[in-house]
């Protein structure tokens, strides 16, 4: 009872960053609580000391990064790091012991769960015509803005069609296809242009991987799929008015990738000043087409040109095999029984995709940041001894 009850904090103190209530949750609160964890996860690894050599490197190029360059003190590249290791101390795939394993395990059950229900509540707010749903960013659910609600239906869309692929009660498959459908609506109205096509991607990785034993199966759920979508665009099409007019007008200022190819250019200009081991962690050296806030918010453009700015080919390197390893190596599984391969290996995909165009993959104070390297604890090879008897 005490652990669920940890285990829900914990997940709503990770989204409280980035909901509607942001204001009214103290940063202090919001850190101290993940330093706890850590802390008491280094003191039980004392016991079992096992840590994940991959993320020691990471550590170690960021520390580098810092000490090894000139950077503005504006961008408060130490705090950031500090802040980014107590989030991956408690939550993140450094830490491999037992306790440590398991407590991510149920974590991950967890946020999915808490990823359904503000999807489902976020879309009631709009069918409901709630102003407390919206804001300057237009459907923003119980999120701060829709560029974050995009991801989170598109999370939950992919969480229920595998467990529409995994239940044999036709009740259940029943509430999880509307789950589905409230999910990919959302999605849609969320405008997020990136979230729709990762979870495009995503979804069909889902499907292949579900069904890869049988072709004919795979083709006849694809076909369903498609058909499916043909046959209710009538229903669905409107869904996405505000996701045309806003690829509509980026292209009518020919401004595709909303200003994002501008913020490439100075992510590949960071990456030729410093391209060993970056301009330092989570920090820019070229700005002139960067989004930079008065509150010390930073908008890359890209969370993978991002590492390799910030970091180099160094820090790239390592991040890329702590996502891309865990996702060949569930994928060849032949045993996919465990219905939480599947589901690690999609979400995954779609962070693959989202990473393109969106940088959060430092910024430890968002809840898309949280579920990121959550899914990357979980889904490196000694916790996935654990998976096996977890689901």
């Amino acid at each position: 009872m005490i652990k669920n009850f940890i285990y829900i904090i914990t997940v709503l103190l990770a989204f409280s960053r980035s909901s509607f209530l942001q204001d009214f949750v103290p940063i202090s609160l919001y850190y101290g609580w993940f330093a706890l964890l850590g802390l008491i996860f280094i003191l039980d690894s004392y016991k079992e000391k096992r840590y994940n050599f991959s993320m020691v490197l990471f550590f170690t190029v960021g520390v580098i990064s810092i000490l090894w360059n000139d950077i503005d003190s504006y961008f408060l590249p130490w705090q950031r790091f500090i802040s980014f290791l107590i989030l991956i101390i408690a939550i993140g795939p450094f830490l491999e012991n037992t306790g440590s394993i398991k407590f991510k395990i149920n974590l991950f059950k967890i946020s999915n769960v808490l990823i359904m229900a503000i999807t489902i509540i976020s879309f009631t707010g709009f069918v409901l015509k709630n102003q407390m749903f919206f804001n300057a960013s237009g459907f923003s659910g119980l999120s701060n803005q829709s560029m974050l609600l995009g991801p989170i239906a598109g999370f939950s869309a992919i969480i229920s069609l595998n467990y529409y692929f995994n239940t044999k009660k036709r009740k259940m498959k029943l509430i999880y296809i509307i789950f589905i459908i409230i999910s990919i609506l959302t999605c849609l109205l969320a405008a997020s242009r990136g979230a729709v096509v990762s979870l495009l991607i995503a979804v069909i990785f889902l499907i292949y991987l579900s069904f890869r034993k049988s072709l004919g199966k795979f083709l006849k759920v694809v076909l369903i799929f498609l058909s499916l979508i043909l046959l209710t665009s009538s229903l669905w099409l409107p869904y996405t008015e505000q996701l045309i007019f806003k690829n509509q007008s980026r292209m009518q200022t020919d401004n595709l990738f909303s200003g994002r190819s501008r913020m490439w250019k100075d992510r590949i200009e960071d990456f030729k000043y410093s391209p060993i081991y970056g301009v330092g962690f989570s920090s820019l050296k070229n700005t002139s087409n960067s989004k930079i806030s008065s509150l010390g918010f930073i908008e890359p453009g890209s969370g993978w040109l991002f590492i390799l700015s910030s970091l180099g080919i160094l820090g790239f390197i390592i991040f890329t095999k702590l996502i891309f390893k865990p996702i060949f190596s569930l994928s060849k599984k032949n045993d996919l029984k465990n219905k939480s391969y599947a589901l690690i290996v999609s979400i995954l995909i779609f962070f693959v995709f989202h990473l393109g165009i969106e940088g959060y993959v430092l910024s430890s104070g968002g809840f898309l940041f949280f579920y990121l390297w959550l899914t990357i604890a979980i889904a490196q090879k000694r916790s996935v001894f654990y998976l096996e008897s977890s689901y």
